[in-house]
């Protein structure tokens, strides 16, 4: 469950003809009850979690055993998926809340006739707490065999304080927009406490605290948010209000670089031409407005570096750096081993982004098109470079910038206004966006680097960021089918467990004398043949909002398209294999795997045996079209009879919504919304749960 109260208030007031003092403040209260996955539960696509569970809990096991508690796995035969049920109601008591606020107050004054100086001071607070509890387990094969209880919380500040000159005047048929300005902010500076421990006298949650349980473990930690220092300035020029001309330059500090580069410098420049504005557009009436424009550019990115990547660190406990120097078994000494490396010559990431394209207005404002070609570059991108264990197996690599990336792709919009009749309007907006991603340039020597999700229980990593290939793609072996009999194995490349009804992989590379691919197969099926099988980038998305207004009501609706994009399904290997757990239940493929009289089966042959041609590696038969069409709001309103009111407001609207109404799509998964890390890891699907369901119910006024 998930709640939240917001409060927003916004105001301005004039003190005298110059000058402005104003205010924007927003409070939040944010409650979430039993929350599953990590990162905010941004990561819960690839958790072995409650939804996995229900795949592979037997159908035979009921949710309660005849006495009336939960039912499970503690009989022999069903491997261990514990009970979903009873996890989400053992989850029913966490808790998480936050409160906090964020805001700024700012004061403008006139100087002169066009000149206006402009002073901001901002910030956010926050306060969190959570705590959670883990029950006594007895149905499970492997159960909890304490009851444990933990609760973390913390608090943050952040601020932002900035000083702007902006001038503005027209000179005949020329128009100047001139900004300067200096800015400083810090990211956030707090503390956070984390404690847990287990078997408390009683588990009543009114009794269950830190003081009350057994084996407690306390931490706490202090941290210093990330500051950065900004000046600018940005400058737009019009003539004839035909042609227009802005340029920007920006002098970038961040703290998370060392004193070599902690400074970078980004200017960028566009331009447009108001073709409509020309003589011989004049006898065109069908076209209303008409801009070309263009630009270049660059943006620095500091976010992908750790603060202290520019240190190196040394830090000691008893597991890693305690020794018994005197040779005693009753004492230790702790000492000190590097927990980092550092890099004082990392720098700003460069994004460097060129586009052109046209806005065009139609037909009396009926049609508005707007289209954009675009490229973006991303320069000396930081990367955790691997470095020997001899340099210590404890110490963290260094962020170097040593990739660069590609982006590229077409973005349209297209709006479309009209009536039905003299009470009834409608608007249409169809946007859509064609991507294409690729990864250009890593370290010296380096074509490749593994995501950091590990191998989910495979032989190999499934996600490779690979030279050439879109970021987070799939990797592994090319599945051609599955072998049809014993002479289709004995004709085909040597493959290490090959045998009807398994997967026949293809013959794509093999290796020469020093070790190096060569491009042509070489008569058996090894790791050299592992190939790209998919990328989790869609190729297109778009959506499609539609809006009618009757009289005083109004409905709106919003449809959401991704095409193009692949979802490694590993969900799979834990319900259609029966040597991944043994005894657990099966999806319903399995029922028409194969066999020798279902050569085309969906599923291999499902046998007790586990090996390179079964359930061991990466393989594209778990790669799967992740398109999907999803209807993602439907919204009412009603724009009640200012009189009500005594017209004592300018506007008063009450509404109701609901999200995820319905998706379309062939992806066999239970959502094809499948996150992850978004940097180099995701599109992996374990257990993702379902985009839920929501309603609203509100209401807005004007004064």
């Amino acid at each position: 469950q998930f709640r939240r109260y917001t409060f927003r208030s916004n105001t301005e007031f004039n003190l005298g003809k110059r000058v402005r003092v104003g205010q924007n403040l927003q409070f939040t209260y944010r409650q979430v009850l039993a929350l599953s996955g990590d990162n905010g539960g941004r990561g819960v696509a690839d958790d072995e979690n409650q939804i996995l569970s229900a795949f592979r809990m037997s159908p035979i096991i009921p949710v309660y055993d005849e006495f009336g508690g939960y039912a499970g796995t503690a009989a022999k035969g069903f491997n261990n998926p514990r009970n979903p049920v009873a996890e989400r109601d053992g989850a029913k008591n966490d808790r998480g809340h936050a409160k906090g606020g964020f805001g700024n107050i700012y004061g403008e004054l006139d100087l002169i006739d066009g000149l206006m100086f402009r002073t901001s001071f901002g910030g956010g607070f926050s306060d969190f707490f959570s705590r959670g509890y883990g029950r006594l387990q007895y149905e499970n094969s492997e159960n909890n065999s304490s009851f444990s209880y933990n609760e973390s919380g913390g608090n943050f500040f952040n601020w932002v304080f900035s000083n702007t000159l902006n001038y503005k005047k027209t000179f005949g048929v020329s128009t100047v927009d001139a900004l300067v300005g200096i800015e400083a902010l810090e990211t956030g500076k707090g503390r956070v406490f984390s404690g847990s421990g287990i078997n408390p006298f009683s588990t009543d949650i009114d009794y269950v605290s830190l003081s009350t349980v057994a084996s407690r473990i306390v931490n706490s930690q202090a941290f210093n948010g990330v500051r950065f220092y900004s000046m600018f300035g940005r400058l737009n020029y019009s003539l004839y209000d035909k042609y227009y001309f802005s340029a920007v330059a920006r002098r970038d500090g961040s703290s998370r670089f060392g004193a070599n580069n902690r400074f970078g410098v980004f200017p960028a420049f566009s331009f447009a031409w108001r073709v409509t504005g020309e003589r011989f557009m004049g006898g065109v009436s069908w076209i209303d407005d008409l801009k070309i424009r263009g630009g270049w550019g660059q943006m620095g990115n500091s976010n992908n570096v750790n603060p202290n990547n520019q240190f190196s660190l040394f830090g000691g406990n008893l597991d890693n750096s305690s020794y018994a120097i005197s040779g005693s078994n009753t004492s230790a000494a702790e000492g000190f081993y590097k927990t980092r490396i550092g890099n004082l010559d990392a720098k700003w990431e460069a994004n460097t982004t060129s586009n052109i394209g046209f806005d065009a207005l139609l037909f009396n404002g009926k049609l508005d098109v707007i289209l954009d070609l675009w490229r973006r570059e991303t320069d000396d991108l930081l990367f955790a470079v691997p470095f020997p264990t001899v340099i210590g197996s404890y110490a963290a690599s260094p962020a170097v910038n040593i990739a660069s990336m590609l982006n590229e792709g077409i973005d349209l919009q297209i709006v479309n206004k009209g009536r039905f009749s003299s009470k009834s309007t409608y608007e249409l907006t169809v946007t859509g966006g064609w991507l294409r991603n690729e990864i250009q340039e890593l370290a010296p020597n380096v074509d490749y680097f593994d995501g950091d999700g590990g191998n989910y229980r495979l032989g190999s990593n499934p996600v490779r960021n690979q030279l050439g290939y879109s970021i987070s793609s799939f990797f592994g072996y090319e599945v051609l089918g599955y072998f049809k009999d014993q002479a289709e194995v004995d004709a085909a490349p040597e493959q290490q467990g090959a045998a009807p009804g398994r997967f026949r992989f293809a013959d794509l590379n093999g290796l020469d004398d020093e070790g190096k691919l060569t491009g042509r197969p070489d008569g058996k099926v090894d790791a050299a043949d592992r190939t790209v099988i998919g990328s989790p980038v869609p190729k297109f998305t778009g959506g499609v909002n539609f809006k009618v207004t009757i009289g005083a009501f109004d409905v709106e609706t919003y449809l959401y398209t991704s095409l193009g994009n692949k979802i490694f399904n590993l969900s799979k290997w834990y319900t259609d294999f029966y040597p991944s757990f043994a005894g657990a239940a099966v999806s319903a493929r399995v029922k028409e795997s194969w066999t020798p009289d279902n050569l085309d089966a969906e599923a291999p042959i499902f046998e007790n045996v586990s090996n390179f041609s079964t359930n061991v590696e990466a393989n594209s038969w778990y790669v799967e079209d992740g398109s999907f069409l999803r209807l993602q709001n439907l919204a009412i309103g009603y724009n009640l009879p200012l009189k009500w009111f005594n017209n004592k407001v300018s506007r008063a609207r009450i509404y109701a919504s609901t999200n995820n109404v319905f998706t379309l799509t062939g992806y066999k998964g239970l959502d094809p919304g499948v996150g992850g890390a978004v940097d180099t890891n995701f599109g992996i699907d374990i257990g993702n749960y379902p985009v839920t369901r929501s309603f609203m119910f509100g209401a807005g006024f004007t004064f």
